[in-house]
């Protein structure tokens, strides 16, 4: 019985060591659409409301954004909101982003925040706008 125990309790205390995770600083800007936009110009991205996009460039008034099928197009940011509902246009920490990548940063957002249940489009998100 003390052998049995003695395992389980260094076990436990070494699982949960190694077990701990590693901060990663988020590396995509998620976006997710306020509203449907529809368009055929070849260089805009059709939108349907509450998809998420990753920014590929904000310099400007229409954002460079990629979905998760891989489309890219030009969108305009009055559309756009973050994770956490907050008109993109609007919100005063919204990073800068330049050809895919965070240059200056704001509030980003990470996939540790969406598995902990924070910021998703249900329940308080988007749904008050």
């Amino acid at each position: 019985m003390g052998m049995g125990m003695g395992m389980g309790m260094g076990m436990g205390t070494g699982m949960s060591l190694s077990r701990q995770p590693q901060y990663e600083p988020p590396v995509n800007f998620i976006v997710y659409a306020m509203d449907d936009f529809y368009t055929e110009a070849p260089r805009e991205l059709p939108l349907m409301y509450g998809q998420e996009l990753i920014v590929l460039d904000n310099q400007r008034t229409w954002w460079l954004v990629a979905n998760f099928v891989g489309d890219r197009g030009y969108v305009p940011s009055t559309l756009l909101a973050d994770e956490r509902g907050i008109h993109v246009v609007t919100a005063l920490d919204t990073p800068l982003v330049v050809n895919g990548s965070i240059v200056q940063p704001g509030f980003l957002r990470s996939r540790m925040s969406q598995s902990m249940g924070m910021g998703r489009m249900n329940g308080m998100g988007m749904n008050g706008m």
